[in-house]
């Protein structure tokens, strides 16, 4: 989230099975909309459709991914096979990549009118 702050009206959408106690530190944060304990349906449908999605190491997370048109961002090595494409990033040791790839992507995105609108 640190690489995307200062890119500008940006919504973080987390979707988890998991409870609230695990998101202490995001809880506060005026930027972030938690979908805890969501349908399947509901779920898979919103990942699909982000702009940017941080995939987790699940194969619910990959199906979202091979059904988004976004960016996705995944670890490696997974046992899924990461796409060669540019709509995909691997990330190396855990690591998020460079912020200034984020912001690069994030504008071209936002120039080809690509990016869902937040009112």
């Amino acid at each position: 989230m640190a690489a995307l702050g200062d890119i500008g009206n940006i919504q973080f959408h987390i979707y988890s099975q998991g409870e609230s106690v695990q998101f202490r530190r995001l809880v506060s944060r005026a930027d972030c909309q938690f979908h805890l304990k969501a349908s399947e349906e509901e779920t898979l449908v919103n990942r699909a459709r982000a702009d940017l999605l941080v995939m987790s190491p699940i194969g619910f997370s990959y199906l979202a991914g091979l059904l988004n048109r976004g960016l996705k961002i995944a670890r490696a090595p997974w046992w899924h096979e990461i796409p060669d494409s540019s709509g995909w990033m691997a990330l190396s040791n855990g690591k998020m990549p460079p912020s200034v790839m984020l912001r690069d992507w994030y504008a071209k995105e936002q120039l080809e009118g690509k990016l869902h609108r937040i009112n």
